[in-house]
């Protein structure tokens, strides 16, 4: 994640008040598109829906700072997901690299955070949290005025 700070692609937004955290949003911006990549929220507050109220936030900062055209949720299909999205496509992620041991060792490295991030998830579930997942079915929706879901995305 470093990397893509110093890059200046990363978008992360934190739901908190006071000393308490109740949501969180790990995502990233290329061009026009907005990766809304891993998502979490307080479970015991889950009447109060706190990953959706961080959720409407995100989409106002992205409208008002840098706006990005499409909004992809990433991996996994869930319902949420279905409810803010007026587009729904199939992606995969896949790394292309050249034959050579500098490659290989990345491609450990890449093996080796992705099970870190799949120990981290079980970890949050059993702490009564809720990350997203790692399945292939992606979710995304355009920002605009014609085709934004709610009047709250229209692009100014």
């Amino acid at each position: 994640m470093a990397d893509l700070g110093r890059r200046g692609v990363l978008r992360s937004y934190l739901l908190t008040s006071g000393d308490r955290h109740y949501a969180f949003l790990v995502g990233y911006q290329y061009l026009d598109v907005y990766y809304a990549s891993i998502t979490g929220y307080d479970q015991a507050l889950r009447h109060f829906s706190p990953g959706k109220l961080l959720f409407y936030l995100v989409v106002q900062d992205l409208i008002e700072h840098d706006s990005p055209r499409r909004l992809n949720f990433d991996t996994t299909d869930l319902k949420y997901k279905r409810d803010f999205a007026n587009v729904h496509v199939t992606d995969a992620g896949y790394l292309l690299l050249r034959p050579g041991w500098r490659n290989r060792s990345l491609l450990i490295r890449h093996a080796t955070t992705r099970a870190a991030l799949e120990a981290l998830k079980t970890l949050f579930r059993r702490t009564h949290s809720t990350i997203g997942g790692t399945h292939r079915r992606g979710v995304a929706a355009e920002i605009g005025r014609k085709t934004a879901p709610t009047a709250s995305c229209a692009a100014p």
